[in-house]
């Protein structure tokens, strides 16, 4: 029985204290098109190893899909030069500082964010799509998940300690 009482707190002070970051982030992006676009433009950036508030770095991009009434586009991690920014902690939506730079057929292209929630999106010479109101959001790991997870490896321990001790009898 502390065999077992010290495995179940272990995994309970793993998760307690903090597990490592997720593999994969995800954070979309919306903001009111002012500039040659209209409506809305929305984006998806996945990034992975990444913890709020850290630099973004490019060994964390994965990819980023962007859409607007004007243009389109996706970037793979190939095509990315440059990469960097934060997203601060909670409370998140907000506006973020984020630049993300690659290179398409020659052509440098350029998503940038600032903190007053302006945006450009285009060839880093000429802002074609540019807006207002720009807000970040990160796509949460579902909350119950880990719990879920948690309660299954404990089940299937109990299982197992069953199953053992059957065969010891």
């Amino acid at each position: 029985m502390s065999k077992l009482h010290a495995i179940l707190v272990a995994a309970a002070a793993a998760f307690a204290f903090g597990s490592p970051p997720a593999q994969a982030s995800t954070f979309t992006f919306t903001g009111n098109c002012t500039l040659d676009c209209t409506g809305t433009a929305d984006a998806t950036l996945v990034l992975t190893g990444y913890m709020l508030g850290n630099n973004i770095t490019k060994p964390n991009f994965v990819s980023l899909t962007y859409h607007s009434t004007f243009m389109s586009f996706s970037v793979t991690p190939a095509e990315l030069s440059l990469i960097g920014g934060t997203f601060t902690p909670p409370p998140l939506p907000g506006a973020e500082s984020v630049s993300i730079t690659w290179l398409v057929s020659g052509n440098t292209m350029t998503l940038q964010t600032f903190s007053d929630g302006t945006w450009c999106a285009s060839t880093v010479q000429n802002c074609s799509d540019a807006g207002n109101n720009g807000v970040w959001a990160a796509t949460p790991l579902p909350a119950a998940l880990p719990l879920f997870a948690t309660g299954l490896g404990g089940l299937g321990l109990l299982g197992w300690r069953r199953k053992r001790k059957a065969q010891a009898v």
